[in-house]
């Protein structure tokens, strides 16, 4: 119902024959969860928007009159520069010293990547693609769709369970946790045969290392506070970085990470965090031992 007083939301209310131009981007609620985000200050966040704002929707013909000729900027992808953005955002606490130093961190954390040239710069939105697409969403809705009727059917199958109890044993039952589907979406635990798992489980944990986009996936907020708790005095994003750069200048490291850890990063994670803080300590008690 809208307050007979404000003029401003009714003139805001659009009727049938009105509608939004220059259309719209999506923007995910896994922006609460995102190490990237929580890393940025309040302008460091809006800039980011900016930019994911001025990102083409569609692939376009873009004419480099530097080089005399069409250049194709995909879908994710636009030209610009600083001035451009400072234009863009028209405030007076967002200054292109603040807008470079941006970049350069959005570009440090793969948010995304720039190709600098003489007179403009040709950003790309590393992941617009995942989360402009319909279908990133819809996956998501099937998939908790497919996690109520696996509740139904689980449900369904307790009242056959009592016949059974002759040909299983207490032994041969224990309670799976399922991996995560997505981000966000748990499946809950049902009791199966032990012979129909497979004999390779995965992993109990859904840490992962994206070896393309060079980025970390499965670490949220609660993961990093509890590191945070175990290893006091470990800069914990910091040594989340130095592993991405070792893994860079060490290619196949994967697979002793799969060897070695049954290419369970969690316990990977850990193990150098605890390196991290007996290194720290030990150089701790040397500096005092000196004085």
């Amino acid at each position: 119902m809208i307050p007979k007083n404000s003029t401003t939301m009714k003139n805001e209310i659009l009727t049938n024959d009105e509608y939004l131009e220059d259309g719209y981007v999506k923007l995910s609620r896994l922006i609460f969860k995102s190490k990237t985000f929580s890393s940025l200050n309040a302008i460091q966040k809006l800039i980011a928007i900016y930019l994911i704002l001025m990102a083409n929707h569609k692939d376009n013909e873009w004419w480099d009159s530097y080089q005399k000729k069409f250049v194709t900027i995909k879908r994710g992808s636009f030209i610009t520069s600083i001035e451009n953005i400072r234009k863009k955002i028209k405030d007076k606490l967002v200054t292109t010293k603040k807008i470079r130093t941006c970049i350069k961190l959005l570009e440090k954390m793969q948010f995304l990547a720039i190709e600098r040239a003489n007179r403009y710069s040709h950003i790309t939105i590393v992941k617009y693609n995942l989360y402009q697409n319909d279908e990133s969403y819809r996956a998501r809705q099937r998939a908790r769709q497919g996690q109520d009727k696996g509740k139904i059917r689980a449900t369904n199958n307790n009242g056959n369970n009592g016949n059974n109890d002759n040909n299983i044993s207490s032994s041969s039952v224990e309670t799976v946790d399922n991996s995560k589907i997505s981000s966000d979406i748990r499946v809950c635990p049902v009791e199966i045969p032990v012979n129909n798992l497979n004999k390779k489980k995965k992993p109990a944990n859904n840490i992962e290392f994206d070896f393309e986009l060079w980025s970390w996936h499965g670490i949220d907020d609660d993961i990093m506070d509890r590191w945070v708790k175990i290893f006091p005095g470990v800069e914990v994003n910091l040594e989340l970085m130095k592993m991405r750069e070792f893994f860079k200048t060490h290619p196949g490291h994967e697979n002793i990470i799969k060897k070695k850890f049954n290419n369970n990063y969690a316990i990977y994670i850990f193990n150098w965090l605890e390196r991290a803080m007996r290194y720290k300590n030990d150089n701790l008690n040397y500096k005092e031992g000196e004085e």
